[in-house]
C-alpha cells in the first residue's frame, strides 16, 4: 500500500488542482456550426435531449458534405 501511494504521489506532484475545469463555458462549445465538441455532446446527453444532439449531428453532417 505503501509503495502504490508513493508511485501516486510522484505522478500528482507537479500538478497543480483546478477546481474550476470544465465549469466554465466555451464559445465553441455553443456555436450552431462546424463539429459537435465532447462538452457540447455530454451536456445534451446529460440534459436527456437526445433528439437536439441528434439533430445538431445531422447539421454538421449536412454543412461538412
Amino acid at each position: 500500500m505503501i509503495g502504490m501511494l508513493q508511485v501516486l504521489k510522484h505522478l500528482y506532484h507537479w500538478e497543480r488542482l483546478d477546481f474550476t475545469a470544465g465549469l466554465l463555458a466555451r464559445e465553441k462549445d455553443y456555436t450552431i456550426e462546424g463539429p459537435v465538441t465532447e462538452a457540447a455532446m455530454l451536456e445534451l446527453l446529460k440534459a436527456g435531449k437526445e433528439a437536439e444532439l441528434h439533430d445538431l449531428y445531422a447539421n454538421w453532417a449536412i454543412e461538412s458534405d
